[in-house]
């Protein structure tokens, strides 16, 4: 089961980032801005723009962006503990904390090593 994590729960993390975020904000997510896009602070329940009606937002943006983070951040770490506490092999641990690094250093919940 382990193996197999490894090999999908990050993918399904950022496929899951991206259908909420095109869902929520009706655009596709740049795959550069993920960083920007899941840090974003949580905005007010109510909102309108230039001219508009004030309309109510129960869960906008930045609630999904911080649950997703979490989420994220939680793939990883559970990635690395199986490489390096439940397989045995710390060079692939190391490995993939480095890849996960260059990838999600950005992030606010994410400490690089």
């Amino acid at each position: 089961m382990g193996h197999q994590l490894l090999q999908e729960s990050i993918p399904l993390e950022l496929q899951e980032i991206q259908s909420v975020y095109e869902i929520s904000r009706g655009k596709k997510l740049n795959e550069t801005g993920l960083a920007e896009a899941l840090n974003e602070l949580p905005e007010r329940c109510f909102t309108a723009g230039p001219g508009q009606k004030i309309h109510v937002r129960v869960i906008g943006w930045s609630q999904w962006a911080m649950f997703l983070q979490r989420h994220l951040c939680h793939a990883m770490q559970s990635n690395h503990y199986f490489l390096n506490n439940m397989l045995g092999v710390p060079d692939e641990a190391k490995k993939f904390a480095d890849q996960c690094d260059q990838q999600f250093a950005g992030l606010r919940l994410y400490k690089p090593n």
